[in-house]
């Protein structure tokens, strides 16, 4: 009786969440003007702008082709503020 019940949950909750449309063209529209924002706010040397399209979490991560890495928004927002102030 548990392992019939699981069953139908189980299939309830696959259908549910396989039916959700997406739609890929405004995902990628959205992806890629966040992607200039970006390059916009480097290339003004905006922290607001730089603010505004990361997400502010411990575990954002910003990795450069020379292999340095920062880890969280506090690190990643501290090293903007300071390569903008210079």
């Amino acid at each position: 009786m548990i392992r019939n019940l699981f069953l139908l949950l189980l299939v309830a909750s696959l259908l549910a969440t396989g039916c959700k449309s997406v739609d890929l063209i405004a995902d990628r529209r959205q992806i890629i003007e966040v992607c200039n924002n970006q390059v916009e706010a480097w290339r003004t040397q905006s922290y607001k702008g730089e603010s505004e399209v990361w997400a502010h979490t411990p575990y954002a991560l910003k990795m450069l082709t020379t292999g340095s890495r920062t880890i969280g928004w506090d690190s990643i927002g501290h090293a903007y503020k300071t390569a903008f102030a210079n």
